[in-house]
């Protein structure tokens, strides 16, 4: 009973359609008014149902400078092993790389592959097409959302999160395991945690040092999100504005970027 209280009060254990539920209302509303089941297609024409839903990684790239993201590759899980391996030795990727699905999945089925042996087990479980991706070890990750309008070459940048992955802190005498199991949110993905991390549950950290549990920046994986929109300033538009007008064809969405500090995403690299 206790873990259904738990459950029912914290939001973020609640399943995706139960959150999104309340938005069927004003989708019908604005339905209605523009008298079209998909009227938010044409916000951005280029992705599949404009990028609300079932849209693939690959048409978000394809409207961003290839500079922008790192080096990705395609994966289908119908071919073997083997030829999958020889691709992507033959593009020149190291390790440790990323894999996830080439078509969202709330940051579910995202690993940082370290060798050969994880590579064949993710290879072997995926269901679904999935992109190997260079791994972008920088310390800052964000979150933009921003609009424009089509006859419009600038648009407003109306949300900057900062996005903190789900961490514990080393004090120099507990082991990794003791300090997942007292973190209020890995502890109730012990599971997860037992696959990911077992091999150094005995660790223990140095006093100050920090252990990433995941490296996804999904609410349900246990980031934690902090406002910035104090920092939001004419450089920031500029910059969302050039990535955005690059192919002229985005006009409604959100970012997800990685930068070495907020000086060097302000100023594009």
């Amino acid at each position: 009973m206790k873990k259904i209280i738990n459950k029912i009060a914290n939001w973020e254990k609640w399943h995706f359609n139960v959150i999104y539920a309340p938005l069927s209302l004003v989708w019908v509303y604005y339905m209605l008014k523009s008298r079209a089941v998909w009227f938010f297609t044409p916000s951005n024409p280029t992705i599949t149902f404009g990028g609300l839903e079932g849209e693939g990684k690959k048409e978000m790239y394809d409207q961003l400078p290839l500079h922008t993201y790192p080096k990705t590759y395609y994966i289908q899980p119908s071919i073997s092993f083997e030829k999958a391996l020889a691709e992507i030795k033959a593009l020149g990727f190291n390790y440790p790389f990323v894999v996830k699905p080439e078509n969202g999945m709330m940051g579910l089925l995202f690993r940082i592959i370290e060798n050969e042996n994880q590579l064949k087990r993710y290879h072997q479980i995926s269901p679904v097409e999935y992109i190997v991706q260079a791994f972008s070890d920088y310390p800052v990750e964000v979150s933009i959302f921003y609009y424009r309008h089509p006859t419009q070459q600038k648009g407003t940048v109306s949300g900057f999160i900062m996005k903190e992955y789900m961490q514990v802190l080393g004090d120099g005498q507990t082991t990794l395991k003791a300090l997942i199991e007292s973190h209020p949110k890995a502890k109730e993905k012990m599971e997860e945690m037992q696959a990911k991390h077992s091999a150094n549950f005995n660790l223990v950290l140095p006093k100050g040092e920090k252990y990433y549990l995941s490296f996804a920046g999904n609410h349900n994986r246990g980031a934690k999100f902090i406002n910035l929109h104090s920092e939001i300033d004419n450089t920031l538009h500029l910059l969302m504005d050039s990535l955005s007008t690059n192919e002229n064809k985005f006009y409604y969405g959100r970012y997800d970027i990685k930068a070495a500090s907020f000086e060097d995403l302000k100023l594009g690299r």
